[in-house]
């Protein structure tokens, strides 16, 4: 018998880690449509967290023939993390304060564990016998594929995998996913510390997003296109604000500093007072 989508969440939890029934929780995802996966996109970017680490480099070392991994893994890493250091304090802080979340919502109650416990056990026998994980990325690397139709119950792909193609072919879902995944992968200097090795994989998975709409047909590069502008103008903002914020005197003064850099185009390379649209961050039906 099936699972609903919302079974198939506390699957994803860290109560589960068998490889199998994490996918088989991901082939019924597979079944729920965009709006519906906007509604648990923050709670499955939390998921990977119990993901299989490995599996998650390895499929981003696929993506990268002819080169050699480690080094250009080291390299996109350092790349990853200026920008990510540039834009940590406003990003982290707007992004938290505007999203609707209860962290107690990641937690799976006892009773509610046993239960999917009991369900999934008659589920391993025939989910043990997965495909070789090859399989995972072979429409991902190109972008085919993207119209989907009734679905075979595919138990191949892992929860990166998936997320990954679901927001290359859906400029929202690109959108949020882009941004839950950077609010993973800036360094923690306040509060709770994140896990170094968690953290790795949130850049991994990054890279292999950016990567995938890279690699992609028009469409996908079209939304790697605007997450990169977004980026930049993030970066530019920030620059605006700290340099704003440095200014000596009252307040008076620095709204008058903050006036003439906004209108002076050459201060950071950027017109704010007339560039082109771009998808607000927070609502990217927004521009």
């Amino acid at each position: 018998m099936g699972m609903d989508v919302e079974d198939a969440l506390e699957l994803l939890s860290s109560n589960f880690t068998h490889p199998a029934v994490r996918r088989y929780a991901v082939s019924r995802l597979r079944q729920a449509p965009d709006e519906d996966l906007l509604l648990y996109l923050l709670q499955l970017v939390q998921a990977l967290k119990y993901e299989n680490f490995n599996e998650i480099k390895e499929g981003y070392n696929r993506l990268l023939p002819g080169r050699d991994a480690s080094v250009s893994s080291q390299e996109d890493t350092q790349s990853e993390q200026t920008t990510i250091k540039e834009t940590r304090e406003p990003v982290e802080t707007t992004m938290k304060k505007s999203l609707s979340f209860n962290p107690s919502d990641q937690g799976v109650r006892s009773d509610e564990g046993s239960a999917a416990v009991a369900r999934s056990n008659s589920l391993l026998d025939s989910l043990v016998q997965n495909s070789p994980p090859e399989q995972r990325v072979s429409r991902l690397e190109t972008g085919q594929g993207n119209q989907r139709g009734p679905e075979r119950e595919d138990t191949s792909q892992d929860l990166a995998t998936f997320l990954i193609q679901r927001a290359c072919q859906n400029s929202t879902l690109a959108n949020y996913f882009y941004w839950y995944l950077l609010i993973e992968c800036v360094d923690q200097e306040t509060a709770v510390k994140q896990d170094s090795k968690v953290r790795e994989m949130y850049l991994t998975v990054m890279k292999t997003f950016s990567q995938t709409l890279l690699k992609g047909n028009a469409d996908w590069q079209k939304r790697r296109n605007f997450l990169s502008r977004q980026q930049t103008f993030i970066d530019k903002l920030v620059r605006l604000v700290k340099t704003v914020a440095r200014e000596s005197g009252n307040r008076k003064k620095k709204t008058e500093r903050l006036q003439a850099l906004l209108a002076d185009p050459e201060a950071f390379k950027i017109n704010f007072a007339s560039f082109e649209p771009l998808p607000f961050p927070l609502d990217p039906e927004v521009q």
